[in-house]
């Protein structure tokens, strides 16, 4: 590998990327936070609840989009820089964008036709908002595939700009205008919870422009190839069936709450939920943050065969996320009733037990540490995809069980039991698979 190039690799530490990933990670979280209590206090319970059914749809209807391509290409990126071939880099933008392309709009269209023609499924607001959001089928695919480019480039906060600051920070002030035309009488003719949606997808548009801009900055400077670069993806077949399945069913998962509240109860339901979820995702900051900038890295230092490395990585990681999600877990265990009121209102008073639990949950996750970066990164895939295929069969059948019986409480406990399972099935397949220990509490050799 050349000089320059190998610089432009190891630009910046371990410890610059997660500063960069946890800063952004904080702003991007905080700014969730006030769009929630916006959209909340703004829409109410039941329409908050729809929305957030219909974001979840469409996020569920985009899966086959992306199905393995992003983690394949934080994988390939990092193997072709740690290589010095960056001609591959341009041939999987090429590649993975034209697949985008070919997958998304046969997909929103015939949901766009299914919606209009089976009027039966939905009623009026719920076919409405549905309509207003299918864009994002198309648009959040593609900066999926930007991003996992700039990761895999070790371009850490560049791959996170535009989804974690650029979408909320123009997203809050359209909102904003929103709700103040709303209170003066200045409408748009539409249900609020649709314009809400018009408005994401509008913010989903612009970042995706920025974040194309970022990425053609970085791509400047390189000489591109005279002639396109043919990829032999035979022997990715494999590994994009484990990736695609393993973040398919890691989505079905996220989201099992919300659509079979959706689906045996209603909005009101749902509403509180959603709550007690971006509460939670407070708690698991640190380990999303951590895992951003790790997983390029497991990715060379795994491909050179330095094995001390990859441990030295994922402990860091779990240790900063245990450090980082006690204090908050701890203020959500002792206060969550009054700081719920406090933010949200006392409407959703039924977000505090599902919050409590829920945070829970996401305390063991951060215990066990990046178990599925370590994996992916490494080419155990499979492990991924069969510890995830369990823990969603269990979310299943105990949120199908534990819903109607006791609601929204039901729902958490459901989503926080398989998240301790699946943690479990991970941590001791990365353990089989590699020799490494990727909780908080693994000693390492001095």
């Amino acid at each position: 590998m050349t000089t320059a190039f190998a610089r432009r690799f190891e630009a910046g530490g371990l410890l610059h990327g997660i500063s960069w990933s946890f800063a952004l990670r904080l702003i991007d979280v905080g700014l969730a936070w006030v769009l929630s209590v916006m959209l909340a206090r703004f829409l109410g319970v039941e329409q908050f609840g729809l929305y957030s059914f219909a974001l979840s749809v469409v996020g569920l209807l985009a899966l086959p989009v992306n199905f393995g391509v992003q983690p394949l290409i934080v994988r390939e990126t990092g193997s072709a820089m740690a290589d010095g071939e960056p001609d591959r880099i341009f041939a999987l933008k090429r590649w993975a964008y034209t697949r985008v392309m070919a997958i998304s709009l046969p997909i929103a269209i015939t949901a766009a036709i299914v919606i209009l023609f089976v009027p039966s499924l939905t009623d009026p607001f719920e076919r409405s908002i549905l309509l207003a959001g299918l864009a994002l089928i198309v648009v959040q695919p593609f900066a999926e595939i930007r991003s996992a480019l700039l990761r895999g480039m070790n371009h850490i906060a560049k791959s996170q700009l535009a989804s974690s600051i650029v979408r909320p920070g123009v997203m809050l002030p359209l909102v904003g205008v929103l709700i103040a035309g709303w209170a003066y009488g200045f409408r748009p003719g539409v249900e609020a919870g649709v314009a809400a949606m018009a408005l994401n997808v509008v913010a989903a548009i612009l970042a995706w422009a920025v974040g194309a801009a970022l990425l053609a900055r970085v791509l400047r400077g390189w000489t591109r190839p005279e002639s396109p670069q043919k990829l032999d993806i035979s022997g990715w077949r494999s590994s994009m069936l484990s990736f695609g399945l393993a973040n398919g069913m890691y989505v079905f998962d996220s989201q099992m709450g919300i659509l079979l509240l959706g689906v045996f109860l209603d909005g009101a339901a749902v509403g509180p939920y959603k709550v007690a979820m971006q509460g939670a995702a407070l708690v698991a900051l640190g380990y999303t943050a951590t895992n951003t900038p790790l997983t390029p890295q497991i990715a060379r230092a795994w491909a050179e065969g330095n094995r001390e490395k990859v441990r030295r990585l994922v402990k860091r990681g779990s240790s900063f996320a245990v450090l980082f999600a006690l204090p908050i877990a701890i203020a959500f265990l002792l206060a969550g009733r009054p700081l719920v009121h406090l933010v949200f209102g006392a409407d959703f008073d039924d977000a505090v037990m599902p919050l409590i639990i829920l945070t829970m949950g996401q305390l063991v996750n951060c215990a066990f540490g990046g178990a599925t970066a370590l994996l992916i990164m490494t080419g155990h895939e499979r492990y991924n995809t069969i510890a995830f295929a369990v823990a969603l069969g269990f979310n299943v059948v105990a949120a199908l069980i534990l819903i109607p019986a006791m609601g929204v409480v039901g729902a958490a406990l459901a989503a926080a039991m398989s998240v301790t399972l699946r943690n479990l099935l991970l941590w001791w397949c990365a353990r089989r698979a590699t020799g490494i220990d990727t909780g908080f509490w693994a000693r390492l050799k001095p």
